[in-house]
């Protein structure tokens, strides 16, 4: 999934549709840049599929209008509680389904 920012009035814009590999996997490894510009009140939302492919018992995944929800719910605590309330609450998500993969957000906001 990639990352995506929510700005101040709520809306969402997706940072890039990526079809390259992941940052980091190998050493040389040539990968697309996009440049925006953030306002404030900006929140940079990165995470791995493991959040957004959490699943409930019925097989719906959280996606991306279940982090968008939580996301703006939650826009004023700080980013590090932020971030780790993401990834609690897919974990809650999936109820008392085993995780089947990573969950780990970063998130940045402008002040």
């Amino acid at each position: 999934m990639p990352g995506f920012v929510l700005n101040c009035s709520g809306e969402i814009e997706a940072l890039m549709d990526s079809t390259g590999l992941p940052l980091g996997m190998f050493e040389d490894c040539r990968v697309e840049t996009k440049s925006i510009r953030l306002t404030a009140g900006s929140i940079v939302v990165l995470l791995t599929d493991g959040v957004s492919e959490a699943s409930d018992p019925a097989g719906e995944q959280l996606g991306l209008q279940g982090i968008a929800e939580y996301v703006r719910a939650h826009r004023t605590e700080p980013a590090q509680n932020l971030a780790d309330g993401l990834c609690q609450h897919a974990r809650a998500f999936t109820g008392a389904q085993v995780q089947q993969d990573d969950t780990a957000a970063v998130i940045l906001k402008t002040g």
